[in-house]
């Protein structure tokens, strides 16, 4: 289960730093029924299936969000200053 979350986590900022928030919709819906195709061969229980998913979805959308967050964090000072510049002289 820590490996899923961990490997969920990292894909997840992976995405986050290269790819706009509507990637997360196929690459949740395949991590979806790949879980639910080993599951079942693995005969694991609805619950643990289940729990699995919501684990998966969770971190792959936590780790988008530190992706995303990492991406303009480490983004070129310069470009930040010109778009707080552009912003704060047409609020004007």
């Amino acid at each position: 289960m820590w490996t899923l979350a961990l490997a969920s986590l990292l894909v997840g900022a992976v995405l986050g730093m290269r790819f706009k928030v509507l990637i997360l919709v196929p690459v949740i819906i395949v991590v979806l029924l790949a879980i639910l195709v080993i599951g079942i061969g693995s005969s694991d229980g609805f619950a643990f299936i289940a729990l699995a998913m919501a684990l998966a979805a969770t971190c792959l959308q936590l780790g988008y969000l530190i992706g995303s967050a990492a991406q303009h964090a480490l983004a070129r000072p310069g470009r930040l200053q010109r778009i707080w510049h552009r912003r704060s002289a047409s609020a004007r």
